[in-house]
C-alpha cells in the first residue's frame, strides 16, 4: 500500500481496539490486506462526521487508541492520541469484533505502548 494512505484496527492483548494510520508508507498486516471488506466496516463504524476537534482526538473520543506512522521512509507507529475510556474489542457490535481481531498485538497493551515498530508485522 506505498503511497496509499490506509487506516487499519487492531486489538491488543487486554481488548483496547486501536486504529493505526499508515500516511502511506507503513507497513500493514497481510491478513488485514486480505479482509479490506471489514476495515470498512470498522471505517463506517467508526466514522467521524464533523470534527470539532483535532483529527487524531476525534478517533481518541470514540474510544480508539490511535498510531500514526507520520514520516515517510518511517516504520514505526507512534501513538498520538490515548482515549479516556477505551473501546473494548468484546463490545462492539456483530461481526466487527471478528473484524477488530483479525489482528491482535497478544504481547503489548496499547495503554503501555507509546510506539509500536512496523517491521515487526506480519
Amino acid at each position: 500500500m506505498w503511497g496509499t494512505e490506509f487506516d487499519w484496527y487492531a486489538c491488543d492483548r487486554d481488548g483496547q481496539v486501536a486504529l493505526f494510520s499508515t500516511a502511506g508508507s507503513a507497513l500493514v498486516p497481510t491478513v488485514i490486506l486480505q479482509a479490506i471488506a471489514e476495515v470498512d466496516l470498522l471505517d463506517e463504524y467508526f466514522r467521524v462526521a464533523s470534527p470539532t476537534r483535532s483529527f487524531w482526538e476525534e478517533f481518541a473520543a470514540l474510544g480508539l487508541f490511535v498510531y500514526d506512522c507520520g514520516t515517510l521512509h518511517d516504520e514505526t507507529y507512534r501513538r498520538v492520541a490515548v482515549p479516556a475510556k477505551p473501546a473494548r474489542r468484546g463490545e462492539l457490535p456483530g461481526g466487527l469484533a471478528m473484524a477488530c481481531g483479525r489482528y491482535r498485538f497478544s504481547d503489548l497493551s496499547f495503554s503501555e505502548a507509546a510506539a509500536i515498530d512496523g517491521r515487526a508485522l506480519p
